[in-house]
């Protein structure tokens, strides 16, 4: 069923940001069992999950970019959009990872979420889910309005609200899988990068540069924020051999 797909859906996503690889279970509840099925044996209980080494390896010269443009956000101040470009499972969440690690150490103030291919028609769906779980005064105020069908409303209580949180301290907004980012979401990046361009706002995005072509409001979002001078850009490649 429909909801049956947005309960599996929604355990992925909290899954995927508990930094957790599934079992298997999940999409074994997600399949229907046949009627004529017969009952699936006992388990043993599983094994205790390996802890998971958080270090990061190599990618000096890509963490050293990255606190640069930390440095200039807070300092200047100035708003900016790292985008971090490369292929599929070439390390762009982990360096992510490390980047939120190193802006939370330097006191900023954290909105973290991921995309997903199944909500790229879901309005505002980054934002949503971003403030929703870590900030939900915030996300009442916006989006939990009697108006919160006025998109023009919606995008400049976004700017006010990243505003308000910026005259305390940087904020860091980071999208993992941004190349699944929906329209609107794309849309107010952009708006929310230029109505506080003088402040001291990062947005992390972590992009498959094969899929970016595909995603016209992103690919939009990019153009715009090139065009003010918002925009950077960090491609990963492959790890060198020793690392």
């Amino acid at each position: 069923t429909v909801e049956a797909e947005e309960q599996y859906q929604l355990g992925l996503r909290m899954l995927k940001e508990a930094g957790t690889v599934s079992s298997g279970d999940l999409l074994a509840a997600r399949r229907k069992p046949r009627i004529d099925a017969p009952p699936r044996p006992a388990t043993a209980p599983a094994a205790e999950p390996a802890p998971i080494d958080h270090r990061l390896v190599g990618r000096e010269s890509e963490m050293a970019r990255i606190g640069e443009t930390l440095r200039v956000v807070a300092q200047a101040p100035r708003a900016c959009v790292l985008m971090l470009t490369g292929a599929a499972g070439i390390g762009k969440s982990r360096v992510l990872e490390a980047a939120l690690a190193l802006a939370r150490r330097q006191g900023a103030f954290v909105l973290q979420t991921a995309a997903f291919e199944s909500d790229r028609l879901r309005p505002f769906s980054v934002w949503t889910d971003a403030l929703r779980q870590q900030a939900g005064a915030v996300y009442d105020e916006t989006f939990g309005r009697a108006d919160a069908g006025d998109r023009d409303g919606l995008f400049a209580r976004l700017a006010t609200a990243v505003a308000g949180a910026a005259a305390q301290r940087p904020v860091v907004v980071a999208v993992d899988d941004a190349q699944w980012c929906d329209e609107s979401s794309a849309a107010a990046l952009l708006y929310v990068a230029r109505m506080n361009r003088d402040r001291p706002v990062l947005a992390l995005l972590a992009v498959r540069d094969a899929e970016l072509p595909d995603n016209v409001p992103l690919q939009q979002a990019r153009r715009g924020l090139l065009r003010d001078g918002l925009l950077r850009e960090l491609e990963l490649g492959p790890l060198p051999q020793a690392d």
